[in-house]
This record gives C-alpha cells, structure tokens and sequence, in this order.
C-alpha cells in the first residue's frame, strides 16, 4: 500500500514538518489505522526540504506524486493549507481513498 501524506507545511520549519510526518508513519505503521499489521506500506516521500522553488511548481511534484498513491493521510489543518485542500480535491475527484489524522500531542 502507497500512502502519501498531505500536511500544512506554510510558516513550518522542516524540523516541524518532520516530526508531524514522523508521528504519522508512526502510527500508521504500528497498524493502527489499517489494522493490518502485516500489510507492507510504503510512505512516498513528497516533503521537498530547503527549496527556492515557486509554491506552485512543489505542488506539481507533489500531484505526481500523489497520483502513485493508494490512499491519502490529511492531518490535522489540511483545511487551512491551500496545496492540502487542492490534494483533498484531486483524491476526491480521482478515488484516492482519504484518511483524516490528528496530530498527536
């Protein structure tokens, strides 16, 4: 199973952003969400660290990304990110299951 992550990245330093993205493999991988401890997930690695890129290029990497994936992890935010809400729309109108994960704190 591929899962891609979806988090608000904006205002974040990449410290941040990693932990948030390393609580959710966490948990997901301890099997948690899938109950199926022996299903092999693969986490597709959309986090593009240090870029000067324009917001819009990373969200196009992102998309084709993304459109590897089987399912889709929105945490918690997602709502007030605009490249999340676009993902959220791509998953829908594309069938990529979506899953909807709070941050642990």
């Amino acid at each position: 199973m591929k899962v891609f992550i979806s988090q608000p990245m904006t205002g974040l330093t990449n410290e941040e952003i990693l932990k948030v993205r390393n609580n959710v493999i966490t948990y997901l991988t301890d099997g948690y969400i899938f109950g199926v401890i022996n299903e092999e997930i693969e986490f597709i690695d959309s986090f593009i660290q240090d870029s000067n890129e324009k917001p819009l290029y990373l969200l196009g990497k992102a998309l084709e990304k993304l459109s590897t994936a089987d399912v889709c992890v929105f945490v918690d935010g997602w709502k007030e990110s605009r490249g999340c809400r676009i993902e959220h729309e791509c998953c829908v109108q594309y069938g990529i299951a979506k899953i909807y994960f709070e941050t642990l704190n």
